[in-house]
C-alpha cells in the first residue's frame, strides 16, 4: 500500500531541473550517485549525501537539496 501526501509548501526550485536530475539519477540500473550525476566529492561532502549511494536509496528531500545546489552552482 502506498499512501501520497502533498507538501504543505512547494520548495522553490526549477521543476524541470528536479525532473533532469531524477532521469540522470535513475538512467542506470545500479549506478551509484557519483557516477550517474557527475558531482565532485567536495560537492556530495556539502549536500552532506553518501555519493555511494544508489539513487533508490535517496528521499525527494535529498533530491530537492541537490537540485536546488545545482541551480546555485551551476
Amino acid at each position: 500500500m502506498v499512501r501520497l501526501e502533498p507538501l504543505a509548501e512547494r520548495p522553490a526550485m526549477d521543476w524541470r531541473r528536479f525532473d533532469d536530475v531524477l532521469r540522470q539519477a535513475f538512467s542506470a540500473r545500479r549506478k551509484t550517485l557519483r557516477n550517474a550525476l557527475g558531482l565532485s566529492a567536495q560537492e556530495w561532502t556539502a549536500l552532506a549525501i553518501d555519493s555511494g549511494l544508489r539513487p533508490e536509496a535517496l528521499t525527494p528531500a535529498q533530491y530537492v537539496r541537490i537540485t536546488q545546489y545545482m541551480e546555485r552552482t551551476q
